[in-house]
């Protein structure tokens, strides 16, 4: 195994002692060959990637709401093209009414939306760091290292194969694990 991974095939690479250690660069992304980790500096919104869920998965976000005004979107979905996609998990942050909305979309008609969370953890301009832990059974939500959020599984990990935030948020970094 060579000690660095070669440029041509990741872009840029930054001091590569093993392929485990290796951090390559391309464009505004990071990319951890072994651990399969990418991280995403400063994307723009909408922000929209593909994915394969798997156990274990784990998305850390970090970033601002825009105003107390606004909302704004996280979605584990099928397809990034379609307007009206399968939507396994969404998670919808109204900061005007302080809610937290989660909900799931399949043939265009929605489950039954969930508002149990009893904290609002996010404030006008204030940073927060949200991580989506996916297991078997639910995606659980920390934010600001708290537990915010537990949402079952309501369609098989397998039909997503897209990840989305919308709204009215400023993004420092997003990380998939």
């Amino acid at each position: 195994m060579p000690d660095e991974a070669p440029a041509h095939l990741f872009g840029r690479t930054s001091c590569c002692h093993g392929l485990e250690n290796c951090l390559a660069t391309k464009g505004n992304e990071e990319f951890h060959p072994l651990k399969m980790s990418k991280t995403y500096t400063n994307p723009t919104i909408p922000f929209k990637i593909n994915i394969k869920l798997v156990e274990q998965k784990h998305f850390v976000i970090i970033g601002r709401p825009l105003s107390d005004d606004k909302r704004f979107t996280f979605n584990f979905q099928k397809g990034l093209l379609s307007d009206a996609p399968n939507i396994a998990f969404q998670f919808d942050v109204n900061c005007r009414n302080r809610v937290i909305a989660m909900n799931y979309r399949f043939d265009s008609t929605w489950g039954r939306e969930i508002r149990e969370i009893t904290k609002f953890p996010f404030s006008e301009k204030d940073q927060f760091t949200l991580e989506i832990m996916v297991d078997s059974q639910m995606y659980e939500v920390k934010v600001n290292d708290e537990e915010v959020a537990q949402f079952q599984h309501q369609r098989s990990m397998e039909v997503v194969d897209a990840f989305t935030i919308e709204g009215d948020v400023v993004l420092s970094e997003v990380k998939v694990m």
